[in-house]
């Protein structure tokens, strides 16, 4: 069956020859009408066109997040749900310690608890005065006092924090997917089906990877929300402070809400959301939604699930693309465009990536935003933005230092896609699957051998440094399977 939106062969993007081109499918419904320039990887915020959805069929694959309150439907779940407005934080990135702080001054809402998967930030915080530094896009530098972070990591004497001091958590936002199935895992009892998990987090599919090796049991998971972030964030130099953050952009946090599927007693489909227990669900939805709005530098933005993904997705195709071939065939940035094959492949894996997005079942719905991934312009945006970047792909770093590379919030998340919906995936598997190999092989060295020296990149054949130079053997050696640097 053709795909909306899928533009021919001869409108695909390249400035040289790919090895093959996407399938060749007809272009429907899609208006003619000239687009506005725009960058998708420099956008704050997408504001979705009006649309009639009068005659449109009822979505069940999507609930928006709206934050009205006036329906008696919603009124009738509050009154008989013991809504907590708690909100725990787990996650010690620049986004979380950003979220602590808009969170720790909104007013009316109650201040939010850190959840940490190691203890050295606890005397951190003890140590900085128990306060987070967040500087302005201005330059304005405030300090905000926070309480004091749980450790819910592995259990070690002096570091365990007993689940009743947690208690349960109906609030819950995640904000970096390392380690989370299985910290999530070993507080399991803190999280039932009364708790509203919100993912925001370089990816996709964490949800999927929880319901496939935590929550088993579709009576008990949580119901979830995907989040994505546009504020530019980086670190406060003008100190070296754990408890820092620094705000480069104001953006968006646009949250979107997963429906839970109930199924119908007689049916395999599932049952409308006027059934209570779907109702439910997306109360506790909406009202960590309202908590967050709670906050005003977040600047919350509810959206359907088909503008969420016109959203996400753009920075997800090209750091899947990016960083796959760097890590695999061991290039910069520069070295990408400097070498015809890896051009090439560039190319070829961006347009499977395409084919795959406009495969999707949620977005047959929305022709506008299929055809934003299958016209030129994204493929000439995403290359121009190779051009700008520098240095090495962070996937060569964690490969170099034997860490887990997140390949399955981003090639998992496109090939779980493509084998539901029959896409070709072909490139990308091959590219995982070296990727895959790299990883393996520099395991068995850090298992087996004693290195006194390490080579710029992983192996004895990789000549890459972060500046693409070869540089000066580093003094390392490997105790209990980790590097540690020898002084």
């Amino acid at each position: 069956m053709p795909i909306q939106g899928l533009s021919s062969r001869h409108e695909a993007f390249h400035l040289d020859p790919p090895l093959y081109h996407a399938p060749s499918l007809k272009q429907t419904n899609i208006s003619s009408k000239p687009r506005a320039k725009e960058n998708p990887f420099d956008v704050p915020f997408y504001r979705a066109p009006p649309e009639d959805t009068s005659a449109r069929p009822a979505r069940t694959t999507q609930v928006p997040i709206t934050t009205d309150l006036g329906s008696a439907t919603y009124q009738k779940a509050v009154e008989s749900l013991n809504l907590s407005d708690h909100v725990h934080v787990l996650g010690f990135n620049r986004e979380a310690r950003y979220l602590m702080h808009c969170l720790s001054n909104a007013p009316g809402v109650p201040p939010p608890q850190l959840l940490l998967q190691h203890p050295d930030p606890i005397t951190a915080w003890g140590n900085e005065g128990r306060k987070l530094v967040m500087q302005n896009a201005d330059g304005a530098v405030t300090e905000t006092e926070i309480q004091k972070p749980y450790y819910v990591g592995h259990r070690r004497t002096g570091a365990t924090v007993g689940l009743a001091k947690v208690g349960p958590i109906q609030n819950l936002v995640i904000t970096d997917s390392v380690g989370v199935r299985s910290c999530l895992a070993r507080n399991n009892l803190l999280i039932n089906h009364e708790t509203t998990i919100c993912l925001i987090g370089d990816g996709m599919g964490v949800m999927e990877h929880l319901n496939e090796t935590v929550f088993q049991d579709p009576d008990t998971r949580p119901t979830y929300v995907l989040g994505t972030m546009s504020q530019k964030l980086s670190r406060y130099n003008a100190e070296p402070k754990t408890f820092s953050v620094t705000l480069r952009r104001p953006g968006r946090l646009c949250l979107t809400g997963i429906p839970r599927e109930h199924l119908a007693e007689d049916a395999d489909t599932p049952i409308d959301v006027s059934h209570w227990p779907a109702v439910v669900a997306k109360t506790r939805t909406q009202h960590l939604a309202k908590l967050l709005s709670g906050a005003p530098d977040l600047n919350v933005s509810p959206m359907r699930l088909d503008h969420f993904l016109r959203q996400k997705l753009p920075g997800m195709v090209f750091a899947t693309v990016t960083n796959s071939i760097s890590a695999a065939l061991g290039l910069t940035y520069a070295g990408i465009l400097s070498s015809p094959s890896a051009r090439g492949l560039w190319h070829e894996l961006t347009n499977e990536l395409v084919y795959i997005v406009a495969s999707m079942p949620e977005l047959q719905e929305s022709p506008e935003v299929i055809s934003y991934f299958t016209g030129r312009n994204f493929k000439q945006r995403a290359f121009e933005l190779l051009k700008r970047h520098d240095g090495t792909s962070p996937w060569v770093k964690l490969l170099r230092d034997g860490h887990r590379v997140p390949m399955t919030q981003f090639n998992g998340y496109f090939a779980r896609i493509a084998e539901k919906t029959g896409a070709r995936r072909e490139v990308l598997e091959t590219i995982t699957a070296i990727v895959e190999a790299r990883k393996q092989a520099k395991d068995e060295e850090i298992q087996v051998d004693i290195p006194m020296y390490r080579s710029p990149y992983m192996m004895d054949s990789d000549k890459v440094t972060a500046e693409g130079e070869p540089g000066e053997p580093i003094r390392l050696v490997y105790l209990n399977g980790k590097p540690r640097h020898k002084a």
